[in-house]
């Protein structure tokens, strides 16, 4: 054996050890790369602030860059214009993530705005400009649930709220009292009259049997990409991104959903609650019989005595006859219908055996939630 084919004992050591190393180095490029994230078609909210409105809301499928999109929109806004924006959530213990407001955004910012710094300090959030030493605050974190206590704040500086999550899926959060009537209260706080300040309300297609919607009239089976209220004040965006949907189902998660409700929800942003089930428009025949007031709107009963069926309606006649199920709301002219009364128990079993049909899937929501009473 010649003396170049010769190692040491120390010499192979270090050979072995390059080679692992080289090897290692090989698997975990190989592993990055197979783990590299795919580049998604993320929401943009051009489109919707584009229509001037002052309630912007986008509703869609879930990971598809809604909240991305509206953190990027208040960075721009405070590096370019000098604005500051609110993140609100519905309660104080929602803000307890808010050390992690920038992580997902960070990447994006050093690329788009080299030099500037971020952080979250305290219930502010604060930037560092290139070349100055002091931080200043861009954004301000709130729970709508104490905001009664911030009336005497003043947010001068405030041109963007962004409400996230303000659909509540089911489980142990709850709306709050008024919830409608507390969020334009604080939108009035920060605003004051001045009509500089948007609000952009953010959420998964989870139900339309919110209190937002209701308050609204926002209906969305009407089938329209955006619906608007009360002469542009208000604009929805009701997602449609195929591009999204298509790239998503393409992942092993969306393969293996696909033909499913969660998929329907998760991927396709169809509300879980919108279904046409008991959803019918009264036959000609049917003759008014009364108007039910409820916590959640006002339906006219209909009775087709031919058929037997009965139907509510959102649609109320000039002429009423009310009956309020909500003593809250009790007033001359209205009857007040106990949980025993002969018509509630009529309309639990017409209900319980499939004859009572309503003009739409909110008003069919609705009466479930009398029917629980």
């Amino acid at each position: 054996m010649s003396a170049a084919c010769v190692l040491s004992s120390r010499d192979m050591r270090a050979t072995i050890k390059r080679t692992m190393v080289n090897a290692c180095a090989v698997g975990y490029n190989h592993i990055m790369a197979a783990k590299k994230p795919t580049a998604f078609s993320y929401y943009d909210f051009g489109n919707l602030l584009s229509r001037n409105a002052v309630i912007n809301i986008a509703i869609g499928p879930r990971g598809d860059g809604k909240t991305y999109g509206a953190k990027k929109l208040a960075i721009r806004n405070a590096i370019k214009k000098g604005e500051q924006f609110i993140l609100l959530r519905r309660y104080k213990t929602e803000l307890m993530t808010r050390t992690s407001f920038f992580d997902d955004i960070a990447d994006n910012i050093r690329e788009e705005f080299p030099g500037y710094m971020f952080r979250v300090n305290g219930q502010s959030a604060e930037m560092k400009v290139p070349g100055k030493k002091a931080w200043e605050i861009i954004g301000h974190f709130v729970a709508l649930s104490n905001s009664q206590g911030k009336k005497s704040v003043s947010y001068a500086k405030v041109t963007l709220i962004i409400f996230d999550e303000f659909i509540i899926d089911r489980g142990a959060v709850r709306y709050l009292p008024n919830e409608v009537r507390s969020f334009l209260d604080f939108y009035n706080t920060v605003d004051r009259w001045q009509d500089r300040t948007r609000a952009i309300l953010i959420s998964n297609s989870v139900s339309i049997m919110n209190p937002y919607f209701i308050e609204w009239d926002v209906r969305v089976e009407d089938f329209k990409e955006f619906i608007t209220k009360g002469d542009g004040f208000l604009c929805v965006n009701l997602i449609e991104d195929h591009e999204f949907e298509s790239q998503v189902r393409q992942t092993k998660l969306g393969k293996f959903i696909e033909n499913t409700e969660y998929a329907d929800y998760s991927i396709g942003g169809v509300f879980k609650d919108a279904h046409m089930a008991f959803v019918q428009k009264k036959t000609p025949t049917a003759r008014y019989y009364a108007t039910i007031e409820t916590d959640t709107g006002m339906f006219a009963l209909w009775i087709d005595y031919v058929t037997r069926l009965w139907y509510a309606d959102e649609k109320l006649p000039k002429v009423q006859k009310i009956w309020t199920i909500v003593p809250e709301k009790m007033a001359p002219g209205k009857v007040l219908m106990l949980k025993n009364d002969k018509t509630m128990q009529q309309l639990r079993t017409q209900f319980s055996h499939g004859r009572l049909f309503v003009s739409s899937p909110k008003a069919r929501n609705a009466f479930i939630g009398v029917m629980k009473r």
